[in-house]
């Protein structure tokens, strides 16, 4: 299965899906023609890998947003 780090296009958070939720969040955002407002930062085949970067990602732009 494919994990991708994913954060909206606002914001620096990132968040994780399978790439199947993805699809079906991006599906429901196009039948509701509204705008998808997320991108795909990197892609995984591990969740554990992709939980790590999440985690790591999130700690970085915590630090930098508190300076």
């Amino acid at each position: 299965m494919q994990w991708l780090a994913v954060r909206y296009k606002n914001d620096t958070t990132l968040f994780l899906q399978n790439r199947s939720e993805r699809e079906t969040s991006n599906s429901a955002h196009i039948d509701m023609h509204k705008l998808i407002n997320t991108i795909v930062v990197k892609t995984f085949n591990d969740k554990v890998d992709a939980q790590k970067y999440i985690k790591d990602i999130n700690a970085v732009n915590k630090l930098i947003d508190s300076i």
